[in-house]
């Protein structure tokens, strides 16, 4: 199988698949972008067929040409709302912050002392 991937923000619903005699794209529903595509190694001799071959639960595309049959494995990775990225961030700039503080700080007097 040839994994067709697809880096950009893809919505919660899921893509729409087109798939032609010499190649196959994978757009977005909310805002017709094109997420990803990849080109058949062959004409394809019958229509291609959408199926689970990987066992992934994701649709898979099995093209049959004069030479073989090919298989392209469709993976989607949805990005992440621009808040939580926000609040991810903000984590990290926090812990790091203190890391530096507990580090670098004036240590005069231990935790335990009175």
């Amino acid at each position: 199988l040839t994994r067709v991937q697809s880096r950009q923000v893809a919505p919660p619903i899921r893509p729409l698949l087109l798939s032609g005699e010499n190649s196959l794209a994978v757009l977005s529903v909310k805002t017709g972008a094109v997420l990803a595509t990849a080109v058949f190694p062959q004409i394809s001799l019958t229509t291609p067929v959408l199926a689970d071959v990987s066992g992934d639960s994701a649709t898979d595309v099995v093209v049959l040409t004069e030479d073989g049959v090919w298989g392209f494995q469709i993976t989607v990775h949805p990005g992440s709302p621009v808040t939580l990225r926000i609040m991810v961030g903000l984590l990290l700039m926090g812990l790091m912050l203190a890391v530096i503080r507990n580090r670098y700080g004036k240590h005069d007097k231990r935790s335990t002392d009175a």
